[in-house]
């Protein structure tokens, strides 16, 4: 018949209600509104137009925020955007501007993804043609101690570096005077820019017959009756073998052992 009947008692000023009021319009409190049970006390929104639901419940032993419809549960600040849980668990946090991904974290493949709504590996950190890159520190650079960068580089990003910072910052990781220890060509080259390759244990081996060592790099040898037709170390075995030398294709020789 349009009315409703609420059993209210007005104690000290409180408003107490011992049952379900439903309204269909604004509800304005000047001081606090307090919702009490013994079981799960509840606050439902409800969007009709598309039945958004929206909980808020307190339980025996935890809180609940819930969006109960599937629908996508936004964190917003200053009428901007912040933070999306989406319907499927997918959680995205925006730039500043609201809008731009910042870090989205996909639930059904448990991959999170920097600067990238669509991560293809479990940490796939992107930039918007910046320099991107990882930095690793210890205390923040606190005591000395320098961070570590891994980046990458070149006219298409063909290159990853690993650096040193030139100071005790992050930043430094990337700076202009870095230090950059290697670097890591798409080609398949590997550089070691600063110090020395160094092999604690094990070997150095080659895998490929033909394959060695160039030294290419280095200045050829010259004087009179000095031809150098190849610089690449290429075979090395160790044993004992027998020279035969031969004088102008003659029959006579000499040989010798050699271990």
């Amino acid at each position: 018949d349009g009315t409703t009947n609420l059993d209210v008692v007005d104690i000290d000023g409180a408003v107490d209600m011992a049952s379900t009021l439903q309204v269909d319009g604004a509800i304005t409190s000047n001081g606090e509104l307090t919702l009490s049970s013994a079981s799960a006390a509840r606050i439902r929104l409800t969007d009709t137009t598309n039945t958004a639901i929206f909980d808020i419940r307190a339980n025996d032993s935890d809180v609940l925020l819930r969006a109960t419809s599937s629908h996508p549960m936004i964190l917003n600040t200053a009428q901007t955007n912040r933070l999306q849980i989406a319907a499927n668990g997918d959680i995205t946090f925006f730039d500043d501007d609201g809008s731009t991904v910042g870090v989205f974290f996909d639930a059904s493949t448990d991959f999170l993804g920097i600067n990238t709504n669509a991560p293809a590996a479990p940490l796939q950190v992107d930039s918007n043609n910046g320099f991107p890159g990882i930095i690793l520190s210890r205390d923040g650079g606190v005591s000395g101690r320098r961070p570590f960068g891994m980046g990458l580089g070149g006219n298409t990003d063909s290159t990853m570096f690993i650096n040193a910072s030139n100071d005790t910052t992050g930043a430094g990781a990337f700076g202009g005077s870095r230090v950059v220890l290697m670097e890591l060509e798409a080609a398949g080259n590997v550089t070691v820019k600063t110090g020395s390759l160094i092999i604690d244990s094990g070997n150095l081996v080659i895998g490929t017959a033909g394959r060695g060592i160039d030294f290419s790099a280095q200045t050829p040898a010259s004087g009179t009756g000095i031809t150098v037709v190849a610089e690449l170390l290429d075979h090395y075995e160790e044993g004992t073998c027998i020279l035969e030398i031969t004088a102008d294709g003659g029959t006579d020789f000499t040989t010798a052992t050699n271990n």
